[in-house]
């Protein structure tokens, strides 16, 4: 029964799924307690206590998790899913003249899926097979480590596929995980008016909304971005970015569970409609809802950078990074296109240079994926972080709420 159960595709799944949500549930300082599969763990758990009506405790122990005695109930639940199960399959007959009876097939349905498309619950499986939960900021800095031993020897390839990263970019709450990574160029380390005070930076550019003032910026889980370790040139092209290899980067992790209380920060997916929200509840003045709901559409976002693009071709902006109105104004006008529409372009980019949704930015909630090894299009589930109070990174150091990796090396 136990064989049977847990070699049927479909209750795999759900006792994945169980592992999954199981985890999912606990508190956030327990979930430090599971590591990379546990939700397979859990599963494998649960199946052999219920199989043994709990005599399969000692085999599973080593785990030191809370609910194996819960499982022994199952025992009787399992015996008739199986039953249940078996009667979905059907004997097959041979082709040809033998006439033969091809015994029945344990994990062959009847009904095959053509399109070979990941069910929701796969792709819940395999997400949770694969997540990190690092016990803190050292731990994080070790699994980096680990990781650039692991590209070293067998290569680099994306931890997720793109469609996991688009479920998690729709029902997974990403910017809450506990560990986050900013990547950033290291002049932002120090202030620019003191250059020779260590760590007087912030860990993005100031902003001014309507519930507070601080940092702004864009960042994703450790979780997304630890498979391409600490090299820059890997994190810039998950990230979206142009690596630039005449300048120096950082890695910023911040522990969440320490850094809020002194931030206040709010973290946002990065799709239009959150983005949308973020920027009429901020910024209501600059972005009200009418405006947004037709600048935050893929439509529109295709038209700007195709605007945006064109002024860069034709010299009105001097690179892809630049965020002067007046010029683009200047290309806009020459293009000929009427004023209302120029008007709507304008706010687009000043919302590019108050929020940080540019030319690049995609509304999925996903990064670009620019390596031209990577057989994905997205890199990372991105999210857009706004902290409310001012505070600068050596305070955040101080209070052991960030971990600041310095020295990063392309392999």
């Amino acid at each position: 029964m136990a064989d049977f159960v847990w070699n049927d595709p479909e209750t795999q799944k759900l006792l994945l799924q169980f592992g999954g949500d199981y985890i999912a549930a606990q508190h956030k300082l327990e979930i430090l307690e599971f590591g990379a599969g546990a939700a397979t763990d859990i599963a494998i758990d649960a199946l052999i206590t219920a199989a043994t009506a709990g005599l399969g405790l000692a085999v599973a122990a080593g785990t030191k998790l809370h609910y194996l005695d819960k499982f022994k109930k199952l025992g009787p639940l399992f015996k008739k899913l199986a039953e249940l199960r078996k009667k979905l399959f059907k004997k097959k007959h041979k082709a040809g003249q033998t006439g033969g009876e091809i015994p029945e097939q344990l994990g062959k349905p009847d009904v095959v899926d053509v399109n070979n498309k990941p069910t929701p619950e796969q792709l819940d499986a395999g997400i949770n097979g694969k997540r990190i939960a690092p016990a803190g900021l050292a731990d994080a800095e070790n699994i980096l480590k680990e990781r650039r031993k692991q590209i070293a020897s067998e290569g680099y390839k994306p931890k997720y596929s793109d469609e996991e990263l688009a479920h998690m970019a729709q029902h997974s709450d990403v910017g809450n995980e506990r560990f986050q990574v900013r990547f950033m160029e290291k002049t932002y380390l120090n202030n620019r008016d003191t250059p020779n005070v260590a760590l007087s930076g912030k860990i993005g550019m100031t902003m001014e909304g309507a519930t507070g003032k601080g940092a702004k910026y864009w960042s994703t889980s450790l979780d997304q971005i630890e498979y391409a370790d600490t090299d820059p040139k890997l994190i810039s092209e998950k990230l979206g970015l142009d690596y630039n290899p005449d300048k120096e980067y950082v890695l910023v992790i911040v522990d969440t569970e320490k850094a809020a209380p002194s931030t206040g920060v709010k973290s946002v997916p990065a799709t239009f409609e959150k983005v949308g929200d973020f920027a009429n509840t901020e910024l209501p003045d600059d972005f009200p809802k009418n405006l947004t709901d037709e600048m935050m559409t893929p439509e529109f976002q295709a038209k700007y950078a195709e605007q945006y693009q064109a002024a860069v071709d034709q010299k009105f902006l001097p690179n892809q990074w630049s965020k002067d109105t007046a010029e683009f104004d200047k290309y806009l006008q020459s293009s000929g296109m009427p004023e209302n529409e120029r008007n709507i372009m304008l706010k687009r980019m000043q919302m590019h240079d108050k929020i940080g949704n540019n030319q690049d930015y995609l509304g999925n909630g996903l990064t670009k994926d620019l390596n031209p090894n990577s057989a994905n299009n997205f890199g990372a589930v991105e999210t857009l972080n706004f902290e409310r109070k001012e505070v600068n990174l050596k305070q955040l150091n101080d209070a052991g709420a960030i971990n600041i990796i310095t020295g990063l090396t392309p392999l």
